[in-house]
């Protein structure tokens, strides 16, 4: 408050205590013409004009929500205030932003990106009040789509290119992720920082489609625009190169998986490597997996392999990979104060990767554990809980690997504060519990009455009998449904919930009960086969549900002797699947199954069966065919001699 300000606010003051003091005199000498003075009266009267005449105390409990281009604020209410001013500073000092009745306020008026700094003040007509403590927020969102992405056909590759997002969100973009759907399949193919990525292993004669995300500190924007490929066969001289070859990453490994080439009666292959220099001959052999250990985390190899026949090599398969983990534990530390707990946390060992940012998870009381914030940086206030309650916090870390292993837990408990004699919310009306396939769903009413404050919060209770409440959630003002996902089948559930505001928690509504409803597992699936060259194709279509969608099938396949075995599995909307790993002459057998949240379908009880046909590599030759056509003219002619000559001797 300003020196002004508050020579303002005390001479109003002083001539409002004068005024009543005239008043209270006049008052007075008319009394002591009737009788005694009423002493009490004006001590009343006095303490009336006092609490009158002092500016309302400073709003407490400031807290600040960012959003896309929107800053929300809310805060505790002042006694005897009538309004409130908020202040905000954008980095050329605090000014007057607005005023408002309430205890809330959305500042509409910010630029993404902006850092943005606030705080309140209670004003009423004695003066305001000092200012309330600053909070800072910077508003934002996930970026927008890359744009420009484009195609490049190489000799067995294709490289994909693309721009930056027209808009980042008002946060850096940290990355790329880049897609690829091949058959049916969507994969991840890569994380990069750079505009630009080279696939190595393409299959000739089906569709790549491609499409790229980017990532800032606000998480995943929507996807590109997508581009097809479809490469075409590369005419090699020799052995060919084997048709993929996959690498998969794991902590300090790779694990490289190509195509064993049954149909060119290979002797084997050779595995080279490089980490950017020349290339180091790992290994010779049969078979068409290799692992290797023993790597760096984060460095970038290339691999290589070609078959070989005899002393005759193949041409090389390549593939990059770069090895590496999830981070490891961040270790967690906090403080609890009057009214927020704050956080923070350690930085770990990255696993290989950047990190690009924590999850950070609450557990209220004995309740669910739920994700509570997505950060960047190392440290959190969380102002959104509630006095008397135990809260366990743990924090993990990310990288381009996934998700690291939790830190240390922090049980912590909001200092509760002394309160007069005041009144709790009345119980909520809880109007129903509905069970589904894999949730269960609560609705219910706001209170009839809120008690002496507005409402904070609501607690949801679950118990497996209607005598044992356990609190399974808190949940914010304004909410009046909740979803159960931790449910199982099998087992009956019985929900209560109670309503809070600033002086504690009230009544529990009236119990209710649901269960999970059981699914049942999709139809058989009937299967269509296509015998082609060294490969066979299987084509299906969706069978009934069972209640629940398909989330994937499953291809299973028995050759002519062996038992039958798990082939592969590919996801919800695919309907055909390519066997290239067959011989030409042998039988297979084929089932494919359906698989939703109940489980795995039937396999059929016959197979479908399929041969392969054998690889044409070459042409037929002619010259067998000139002797072929002569001896068949001789016969001819002796034919023709023959009824001749018959026929002149019945003459």
């Amino acid at each position: 408050m300003s020196k002004g300000r508050a020579f303002a606010s005390g001479m109003l003051s002083v001539l409002g205590l004068l005024l009543i003091s005239l008043v209270l005199f006049s008052g007075g000498a008319s009394a002591g013409d009737s009788g005694p003075m009423d002493h009490e009266g004006d001590d009343e009267m006095w303490q009336n004009a006092l609490d009158a005449s002092q500016a309302p105390p400073a709003p407490g409990g400031l807290h600040a929500v960012a959003g896309d281009s929107v800053v929300g604020l809310n805060w505790t209410a002042s006694d005897g205030a009538d309004v409130y001013r908020v202040y905000r500073d954008n980095g050329s000092g605090f000014g007057f932003l607005n005023a408002t009745s309430g205890i809330s306020y959305y500042d509409g008026d910010v630029v993404n990106g902006f850092v943005y700094y606030y705080r309140v003040t209670a004003f009423n007509q004695s003066g305001e009040s000092a200012n309330s403590s600053t909070v800072v927020a910077t508003p934002g969102k996930v970026p927008g789509p890359a744009q420009d992405l484009t195609l490049t056909e190489g000799v067995g590759i294709v490289t994909i290119t693309w721009n930056a997002p027209s808009d980042d969100g008002g946060s850096a973009v940290l990355g790329y992720r880049v897609y690829r759907e091949l058959n049916g399949t969507v994969a991840l193919l890569v994380m990069v920082n750079s505009k630009t990525y080279t696939d190595h292993y393409v299959v000739s004669g089906f569709v790549h489609t491609y499409w790229v995300v980017a990532l800032n500190a606000w998480g995943a924007g929507p996807e590109s625009s997508r581009a097809n490929f479809t490469p075409g066969e590369v005419p090699v001289p020799g052995l060919p190169a084997p048709a993929y070859l996959f690498a998969t990453v794991g902590d300090g490994t790779v694990t490289l998986t190509w195509d064993p080439m049954t149909s060119f009666s290979v002797d084997g292959f050779r595995v080279f490597r490089s980490d950017g220099g020349n290339f180091t001959f790992l290994a010779a052999q049969s078979g068409s997996t290799y692992t290797d250990p023993g790597l760096t985390n984060g460095v970038t190899y290339t691999y290589r392999v070609h078959c070989f026949i005899g002393t005759s090599d193949g041409e090389n398969a390549s593939v990059d990979a770069m090895p590496g983990k999830p981070p490891n534990a961040p270790t967690l530390n906090g403080q609890a104060a009057l009214d927020r707990i704050t956080l923070g946390w350690s930085v770990p060992e990255n696993g290989g990767s950047a990190i690009i940012g924590y999850r950070l998870y609450r557990t209220p009381g004995t309740g669910t554990t739920v994700l509570l914030a997505s950060l960047t940086g190392t440290g959190y206030i969380d102002a959104s809980v509630l006095a008397g309650v135990n809260y366990t916090y743990m924090v993990t870390a990310l990288n381009a690997f996934g998700e690291g292993s939790p830190s240390n837990t922090m049980v912590l408990r909001m200092t509760a504060r002394p309160s007069p004699s005041v009144d709790v919310p009345a119980e909520p009306y809880l109007s129903s519990v509905t069970g589904g396939n894999a949730s269960i769903s609560l609705l219910w009413n706001v209170p009839s009455d809120t008690g002496d404050g507005p409402l904070t919060g609501y607690n949801v209770y679950r118990g497996t009998s209607p005598m044992a409440a356990q609190l399974l959630v808190s949940v914010p003002a304004g909410t009046t449904t909740y979803v159960d996902g931790t449910a199982v089948y099998g087992t009956t559930y019985y929900y209560w919930v109670s309503a809070l505001n600033q002086w504690g928690e009230g009544e529990l509504s009236r119990v209710l009960s649901a269960s999970l409803i059981v699914l049942a597992v999709p139809g058989e699936v009937n299967v269509d086969v296509d015998e082609g060259q060294g490969r066979i194709t299987l084509d299906w279509s969706a069978p009934d549900g069972g209640g629940s969608a398909i989330t994937a099938f499953k291809i299973y396949r028995r050759g002519e002797t062996g038992d039958r075995q798990l082939m592969a599995t590919v996801p919800a909307g695919t309907d055909t699947f390519v066997d290239g790993s067959v011989e030409a002459g042998l039988e297979y057998d084929y089932w494919v199954t359906a698989v939703n949240a109940a489980g795995e379908g039937p396999l059929a009880d016959t197979p479908v069966s399929g041969v392969p046909l054998a690889v044409i590599t070459g042409e037929a030759e002619p010259g067998l065919l000139p002797p072929l056509a002569a001896v068949i003219a001789v016969v001819a002619l002796l034919v023709a001699g023959s009824a001749a000559f018959m026929a002149f001797r019945k003459k």
